[in-house]
């Protein structure tokens, strides 16, 4: 029974692939609930304008999906009528604007918002975002307008933004909850109340005063956990391939472990951090799909109907 269950697919590629993902973050964990702070500092560098550069724009991929499901919504929804049609306008923007908000945040500080909290900085850096986002709904419209399967498509764009805003929200929460400082706060001298390490379940609820003091669980990678929906969303194409399922899945992984390594390599997380951060994306990623995707393939539509 286990090795069928290995063999079957879910969410566009067969479940052993995903169990592979959830051992790298459990060994992660282990070892890193055992050594920490000894990984960190070995490996940290907090010169490393390319750990640095990766951790304002490393989310980008993640955020492109906001649009990637908006524009899937907005096919399913664009022949029903003029009341649908409005109706996929406006969850289009809306995930578009998701996204906007979403990388632009961050990107206010490449441009110097931490020396100077200028509005314009805070403008510039959502200008920026929708610049990169726009080229997602019409290369997507193009590829995916051909699909049949309207409810397919309705079913996977609603899934993917609501889990990227529950993943993000939610872990925004735990960090809150749990309070854990960063290593490169403990090793800076803004760390003027002498707070030392701390495991990563013992939490001090409530305790954070400093971004520097929010390191459980790694936003980078719970938010990273979402590119997992590739393999699903490439699955909606009209000539549908397994292969390019499997390489969808492929991307997000390997980019998933690199953004992790860039966190630890500039201070911001711990091991345990990253990898619990990753495990929590997922948990959450396939606690919805039992919601948006479960529901329709008992509907007597599989995703693996798709053509090869």
């Amino acid at each position: 029974m286990f090795k069928r269950f290995l063999k079957n697919e879910s969410l566009g590629v067969p479940n052993y692939l995903y169990c592979i993902v959830v051992l790298v973050c459990l060994l992660g964990i282990i070892f890193g609930s055992l050594f920490d702070y000894q990984i960190s500092s070995s490996i940290v560098d907090l010169g490393s304008a390319f750990a640095y550069f990766f951790e304002s724009w490393g989310l980008y991929p993640v955020y492109c999906l906001f649009p990637f499901a908006g524009t899937l919504v907005f096919i399913s929804l664009k022949d029903d009528g003029d009341k649908g049609r409005l109706l996929g306008w406006v969850l289009l923007v809306f995930s578009y604007i998701l996204g906007i908000h979403y990388l632009g945040s961050p990107l206010r500080y490449v441009y110097g918002y931490s020396n100077d909290p200028a509005l314009w900085r805070v403008w510039l850096g959502f200008l920026t975002a929708a610049i990169l986002l726009a080229w997602v709904p019409p290369l997507v419209y193009h590829l995916f307008k051909e699909q049949k399967d309207k409810g397919l498509l309705l079913r996977v764009g609603l899934f993917v933004i609501t889990d990227i805003v529950v993943e993000v929200e939610f872990c925004g929460a735990l960090k809150e909850l749990a309070s854990r400082p960063r290593y490169r706060f403990l090793v800076s001298s803004d760390n003027v109340s002498g707070l030392s390490f701390r495991n990563w379940w013992e939490w001090a609820p409530f305790s954070a005063v400093v971004d520097g003091q929010k390191s459980f669980p790694s936003g980078h990678a719970s938010f990273c956990s979402a590119l997992f929906s590739l393999p699903l969303l490439l699955s909606c194409l009209p000539k549908a391939s397994k292969k390019i399922n499997v390489w969808g899945y492929v991307f997000a992984f390997a980019y998933s472990v690199f953004l992790c390594f860039t966190r630890i390599l500039n201070g911001g997380h711990f091991l345990s951090d990253v990898s619990f951060g990753l495990l929590y994306g997922l948990v959450v990623y396939f606690l919805f799909s039992l919601v948006f995707i479960k529901p329709y393939k008992n509907d007597k539509t599989s995703f693996s109907n798709q053509p090869n």
